[in-house]
């Protein structure tokens, strides 16, 4: 459900921030099926808030390194000339690690009850009034 007051979705940002989420549930339901998310086991057996808070601040941190890491692969791939992935052909490595990257968001968000879809639209309309190049040189 969008967030904005005063926009309502169009009918395709429906389908897409629908989509996004059902998506997200199911890429998180492989991540705990593969043990990616076992640390949280740990969580009832912590003595107090505060070393739960200092365990989700070590999640966090791991989870968004991780994702980083996806778009340095990319990067890594796009400089060797982008070959065929090895593992998806024929789609590129590039793809690849985009895909990467986006499931690792994708989890995380779901995870952490954000709603990455409804967000999505909401900074693409914020971003159409902005200035060009947001007055920025590049």
């Amino acid at each position: 459900m969008s967030r904005e007051k005063n926009s309502p979705l169009k009918a395709y940002q429906q389908v897409f921030v629908s989509s996004f989420e059902e998506m997200a549930r199911e890429v998180n339901e492989i991540a705990h099926t593969h043990g990616f998310w076992n640390i949280l086991t740990l969580l009832p057996f912590l003595p107090d808030k505060e070393a739960k808070k200092m365990l989700w601040s070590f999640i966090d941190g791991t989870k968004l390194a991780l994702t980083h890491s996806e778009l340095g692969e990319c990067t890594e791939a796009t400089r060797k000339s982008n070959p065929t992935s090895k593992k998806i052909p024929p789609f590129t490595h590039a793809e690849e690690e985009l895909a990467d990257c986006i499931i690792r968001i994708m989890d995380y968000a779901h995870e952490k009850g954000f709603d990455i879809g409804s967000a999505i639209i909401a900074k693409m309309n914020h971003n159409r009034k902005r200035p060009y190049l947001h007055d920025k040189e590049y």
